[in-house]
């Protein structure tokens, strides 16, 4: 999957957070595994959202952080309007092997637009703009017809495991797709093929 092939991007920075947990004396994969709780509870909420699904009062901490994501995300839905909505499609691409889901993809001011939603602290910019242009690969390859992506947009929403400056907010992230960008997870996927054969 995508994810899967981004975790040789990114684990020198994961490996620099692991560190920093384990001289704070934190467990650092009962943390990561809450962190994931958290953002796959955020991601059905979100998901939910489109088919206007009334959900449960939050019963545990991960439900209540997850619900605290997902008013962030409302604000963040009330303040861009996307419209024509397409949300948590896996494809799969036959020609390079591999697939993924995205988020959304939608309109924005008129724009197409991939969205991917984040519950962690911070964005990694150069990891989830090659996880964006990746599933711009698999939707070019499905042919969306006119929903062809234009722009990538990662939004952070925040909740009550972050610092208070982060809590009650969404950051965003917007960026055009390149060429060389494809390139390079496509390079990326090539090297994990090869690692893994």
């Amino acid at each position: 999957s995508v994810t899967t092939v981004l975790k040789e991007e990114s684990s020198p920075i994961l490996m620099e957070w692991a560190f920093g947990c384990g001289v704070a004396g934190i467990d650092y994969k009962a943390l990561r595994d809450q962190a994931g709780k958290i953002g796959t509870e955020a991601h059905r909420l979100i998901a939910e959202d489109r088919i206007k699904r009334k959900q449960p009062d939050p019963v545990t901490d991960i439900q209540v952080k997850a619900r605290e994501a997902f008013a962030n995300y409302c604000k963040w839905k009330e303040a861009y309007r996307p419209e024509g909505w397409l949300s948590e499609i896996s494809l799969v691409s036959e020609e390079y092997g591999f697939g993924g889901t995205f988020d959304l993809l939608c309109d924005i001011n008129g724009v197409t637009t991939l969205v991917d939603f984040k519950t962690s602290k911070q964005i990694i910019d150069h990891t989830v703009e090659m996880q964006l242009h990746a599933y711009r690969i698999l939707c070019k390859e499905i042919r969306f017809g006119d929903k062809m992506p234009v722009q990538g947009m990662v939004v952070r929403i925040g909740h009550s495991g972050h610092p208070p400056a982060q809590r009650d907010r969404y950051d965003v992230k917007a960026f055009s797709f390149t060429e060389r960008t494809e390139k390079k997870f496509l390079s990326l996927l090539e090297f994990y093929k090869y690692k893994h054969e």
